[in-house]
């Protein structure tokens, strides 16, 4: 076989030039890292620029050569006697992509050699290649050591001489001493020291600084940018500080945007604060500029104000005096009480804030006071404006009409400043009683839905431009447990079930408790979860609904010609009877749930059945003693709620509980009705007061805790007794005066006397028979 060996030359001539020491000077004026820049420049180093070094490589050989650096930094200790704040030591590393690997067998056939010089302080480093046919030629390899070139060795004279003819024609200034080495790998390092001097500060400039409140809370949010900072050796930090009057530094930090709360609990308190921002170079010189910052509450007060207000003429002055307070319908401050005035006419979108008069008069615009007078008949406009504690300003429109009924003599007309037709809305339920809603107006020119709540059923008129179109809509979502009861539950199961339909369409709405356009098991499903506590809100449906004679919601008036009212029948959802009495308890019967009392022992469980053959359905709570009694179960249309509650409610006659007993206990003395939600029971179609009655009861006197305790309206205090017998309660205040007595005739065993009050507050209750006195207290509320 033929061997055939192939051999490449490396054709590698080149001179690196690496940059001097250096000292860089930061002088006053300059402080742009780009012009005294520690980092590598291009070119020679001076003039402030470190430098790299210079590659020049000789023509048509290979220019392929790598740089690279790493530094270390070394400050200078103070009283060192060294001048400049730190120094970094730059090593250069330099490699020649062209220079091959050679192995050992293939040594001899080409090689390089480097030379350097000194010059001025500076390096250097020249690179000059051999080959087998090439200007220079070896004189052996034979012991593949890789080192030929030693001293006196024929090959170093040959390429000393050679070298010093090429630097001698590529860089004639050369000069000093040419030392030589075998270069087998092309790779070099050379160390750069770089000195660094800075007196200067650095610039800066502050950031901005936003005050901002925090929702209805008397407090702000504080926000602080970042400074724009810059320095020749470079920023080693910018800081702040939140500086108080008494100089005192109350916050401080790095991180931006910053964030700080005033005015509540724990932080600082309001007032004049300097932001004084610190930007630090890495000489330790720094530079510090400040905001002056008043930080206090930045949000305007609220302005609400009834819309439209009536008033008539003094019939001996011809003229009203009007307070602003007559139009304020709740303004607020987040900080505090605000101060009202008026002014009229109104001053429209965007005005100045009109002086502050004592008083003033619809001829005086411009001025506001705390009251107004006017002697004329008609509609005009008037801005409600408040201030709150630190002095802010806005400001609500809305009108006065001015009457004059009594028939004052020598009154002109007003120059009316509103123009257009009254708009007004009524809300009542369908039995004709006053409902309460918002109602919301909209009309072409309006720029916002004008809001008013009803009063007595009435919302204020506004006016509407004529031809326009006008919008008309009502909502309330407050309470809706209003008039909600079991009651409801056996009406709604009684249409379902085809016993007892729901005859008006505005009770079948309010039937339809989720929204879905029937009635149905899931209604009942719905409302029994919102009685029980469950759930406190409609989950697809509001507490109110609002309907317009051709029972839509949002009643529409076309081009409108002429004042207009919109009537609304208010639908409660959930009250199918029409009657909207949350508390349900004035006024009615009362009707006993049996239970058989039993006394039980430790570990022992008991099903507790309350029963009353002729209900239809009923609703309560139960309290039980969570210390003695543990829920095994409970039927599935109730609920055990947090500390010791059961809530039911039923469509039938029956409820039943199963408890496993703690510890010994009586169970007449472990359970009573509670105040979690109001107790009704449904008989023959009427509503009526929850009482347990305890079977095998004791048979000694006992006066029970009036149910349910606390109460609003109506309660029913339990006793019993061994013998029947006459009694007497009183009632009386915490200052011992009788409230009320009552007197009747009690039977051996369980006794239920019914109580309606009217006052709120503590009351003891004392119930006396011929041989037993005892007393308990019960609480009403409002």
């Amino acid at each position: 076989s033929t061997i055939v060996r192939y051999f490449s030359e490396n054709r590698s001539a080149y001179m690196v030039e690496f940059p001097d020491d250096i000292e860089i000077q930061c002088v006053t004026g300059n402080t742009n890292n780009n012009q005294y820049a520690t980092v590598p420049t291009v070119g020679a180093s001076g003039a402030g620029k470190a430098g790299s070094p210079i590659i020049t490589a000789a023509a048509n050989t290979c220019p392929l050569v790598g740089v690279e650096h790493t530094d270390e930094v070394f400050n200078v200790l103070p009283g060192s006697g060294e001048n400049g704040c730190f120094k970094i030591v730059r090593t250069w590393k330099v490699l020649n992509w062209c220079q091959p690997l050679l192995l050992d067998a293939d040594r001899g056939l080409q090689h390089n050699i480097g030379f350097t010089n000194t010059r001025g302080g500076g390096r250097k480093f020249y690179n000059l290649y051999e080959n087998r046919s090439g200007a220079v030629s070896v004189s052996d390899d034979t012991n593949g050591s890789g080192n030929v070139f030693t001293a006196g060795a024929p090959c170093q004279a040959v390429m000393t001489a050679t070298a010093t003819s090429y630097i001698a024609s590529t860089d004639p200034d050369a000069a000093g001493p040419l030392t030589g080495r075998y270069d087998e790998d092309g790779y070099m390092e050379y160390i750069q020291i770089i000195k660094v001097t800075d007196n200067v500060a650095p610039s800066i400039t502050a950031g901005n600084v936003g005050v901002a409140p925090i929702g209805k809370e008397c407090r702000v949010d504080v926000t602080i940018a970042a400074p724009t900072a810059s320095d020749c050796t470079g920023l080693t930090s910018t800081t702040y500080q939140v500086v108080n009057a008494s100089n005192v530094i109350i916050a401080s930090g790095s991180t931006y945007p910053a964030s700080i709360k005033f005015g509540g609990t724990g932080e600082p308190a309001f007032g004049t604060y300097t932001i004084r921002y610190i930007a630090t170079d890495r000489c330790g010189n720094y530079a510090s500029a400040d905001v002056v910052k008043v930080i206090a509450d930045v949000k305007k007060p609220t302005p609400i104000c009834y819309h439209g207000l009536s008033v008539d003429l003094m019939p001996t002055t011809g003229d009203v005096w009007v307070n602003c307070d007559l139009f304020d319908a709740g303004s607020y401050d987040n900080c505090g009480p605000v101060t009202c005035y008026i002014q009229t006419p109104a001053p429209g979108a965007g005005a100045a804030i009109p002086t502050i008069a004592a008083t003033t008069s619809k001829a005086t615009p411009g001025v506001m006071a705390p009251m107004a007078s006017f002697n004329c008949t008609g509609p005009q406009t008037v801005a409600l404006w408040v201030r709150d504690a630190a002095g802010k300003f806005d400001y609500c429109e809305t009108y006065i009409e001015i009457q004059n009924n009594a028939g004052a003599p020598n009154v002109k007309a007003c120059t009316s400043t509103i123009a257009g037709n009254k708009v007004a809305a009524a809300v009542k339920t369908e039995g004709g009683n006053a409902a309460s809603a918002t109602v919301s107006f909209e009309a072409t020119g309006f720029a916002n839905a004008i809001k008013m709540n009803t009063l007595a059923g009435l919302a204020g008129t506004t006016y509407a431009q004529n031809g326009s179109t006008v919008k008309v809509s009502a909502e309330n979502d407050k309470n809706p447990l209003n008039g909600v009861s079991t009651l409801d539950l056996v009406l709604i199961s009684k249409h379902i079930l085809g016993t007892q339909s729901i005859a008006s369409n505005y009770a079948q709405i309010a039937a339809d408790v989720n929204n879905s356009g029937k009635i149905s098991t899931a209604d009942l499903v719905e409302l029994r979860k919102m009685i029980l506590g469950i759930q406190s809100n409609f989950s697809n449906n509001t507490s109110w609904k609002f309907f317009g004679a051709n029972m839509q919601q949002l009643v529409t008036i076309n081009n409108i010609a002429k004042d207009e009212t919109v009537n609304f029948t208010a639908v409660k959802i959930g009250d199918i009877n029409g009657n909207a009495d949350a508390t349900l308890a004035a006024g009615r019967s009362t009707v006993n749930f049996n239970v058989a009392d039993a006394t039980l022992a430790a570990g022992q469980e008991v099903k507790v059945v309350m029963n009353n053959k002729e209900a239809e359905g009923f609703q309560f709570a139960m309290n039980y003693d969570a210390a003695s009694l543990e829920v095994v179960s409970v039927d599935e249309n109730s609920a055990v709620l947090e500390n010791g509650t059961i809530t039911t409610a039923q469509v039938g006659t029956e409820f039943a509980v199963t408890f496993k007993a703690k510890n010994n206990v009586q169970l007449s003395k472990a359970i009573s009705l509670g105040s979690a939600i109001n107790g009704e029971a449904v008989v023959n179609g009427t509503s009526a007061n929850v009482a347990i009655n305890f079977n095998n009861a004791t048979s000694t006197f006992e006066l029970a805790q009036n149910q349910p305790n606390p109460f609003r309206g109506a309660t029913v205090v339990s006793f019993s007794t061994p013998v029947a017998g006459d009694y007497t309660m009183t009632i009386t205040d915490m200052a011992g005066r009788t409230v009320q007595s009552i007197n009747g005739t009690a039977v051996k065993g369980s006794n239920n006397v019914n109580v309606e009050m009217t006052s709120a507050g503590v009351f003891n209750y004392t119930v006396k028979t011929s041989n037993f006195t005892a007393t308990k207290k019960m609480v009403v509320i409002e």
